[in-house]
């Protein structure tokens, strides 16, 4: 079995906070762990391209979760392919 889940873009709400791109996946993560009941997923999915936020930003988000070991692998979803050439240029 494999466990993945996903998440969307800052809101405008998040954005006016100052709430950062990594702050954002941060909460994110922390909040499909605990709906899951879980410590950590297979799978963590940018769903869809953040036009608001740099992808560096969006990157080492991903990279802190992968890290801290609350998911094993990223993958992103919902993009074009040079989007998806630039994000992995930075893995």
């Amino acid at each position: 079995m494999v466990v993945a889940t996903k998440f969307l873009p800052r809101t405008q709400d998040e954005i006016e906070k100052g709430v950062s791109g990594q702050q954002h996946i941060g909460n994110m993560i922390d909040t499909s762990l605990k709906n899951l009941g879980m410590d950590y997923v297979d799978l963590y999915i940018y769903h869809m391209w953040d036009w608001q936020t740099p992808i560096e930003d969006i990157m080492e988000g991903l990279n802190r979760i992968v890290k801290a070991g609350k998911a094993r692998y990223i993958g992103i979803s919902n993009c074009f392919a040079w989007q998806l050439a630039k994000a992995n240029a930075l893995a």
